[in-house]
């Protein structure tokens, strides 16, 4: 779905956001889900994943394509790879199958000149989320990162756990891949404070090792 038409899809509601360029493993044990996952794998077609909460069901989602089987269980469940390709917004409901349908139009990040997006913002927000990802033991690739454009990377850093669901359902609206990014380098920011304080908590807990005592008392 790389265009901006009209497009009728089956919807999947699920207690989370799904960004473009992320996979997602599911497990699918609903019979109507089951159909409706069988029938896309079957016609090579994608399906629409939308978030389902206490306030309802969003009228924005991320369009899913199934990459592979995982694993299938003999009692017809089975485990599935999906990916993430372009957000849409809902125009419409159609309930006339036991699972959710509606009709959709896609939409993407409006242009943006260099200038909107300076290069200083995508490199600290590169640098933030590196060290980041340091700090709770992580290794990513800083040559894989300045590779990706800059929508792909602002939804590649929303994507953990930085944000609420409610944040990043937010996040997938949002329309401004600078709002985005700067939104992804504060809150990076803040947790790697957050994350440098708690090591000094937890490295005063420990108090001295016993090598340090025995310096001590010598």
């Amino acid at each position: 779905m790389n265009s901006d038409e009209e497009q009728f899809i089956p919807l999947f509601p699920l207690p989370l956001v799904l960004f473009p360029y992320m996979p997602l493993p599911l497990h699918v044990f609903e019979p109507r889900y089951r159909e409706m996952i069988h029938s896309c794998i079957d016609e090579k077609k994608p399906f629409g994943l939308i978030r389902a909460g206490a306030n309802g069901t969003s009228w924005a989602g991320c369009l899913a394509e199934v990459r592979t089987v995982l694993q299938r269980f003999d009692d017809g469940r089975f485990d599935i790879l999906s990916f993430g390709l372009q957000r849409f917004s809902v125009i419409n409901f159609d309930t006339s199958k036991d699972y959710l349908q509606a009709a959709v139009r896609p939409f993407r990040d409006a242009q943006q000149s260099e200038v909107e997006l300076a290069s200083e913002l995508r490199d600290t927000a590169i640098e933030l989320f590196l060290e980041f990802a340091q700090l709770n033991g992580r290794k990513v690739s800083r040559k894989n990162l300045k590779k990706m454009p800059d929508e792909e990377l602002s939804f590649m850093m929303c994507h953990g756990e930085l944000f609420s669901l409610a944040e990043k359902q937010e996040l997938l609206e949002l329309r401004d891949t600078r709002l985005r990014l700067n939104r992804c380098a504060t809150r990076l920011s803040d947790g790697i404070d957050q994350r440098v304080k708690l090591s000094r908590v937890e490295e005063h807990l420990k108090g001295p090792s016993l090598a340090e005592l025995q310096k001590l008392l010598n």
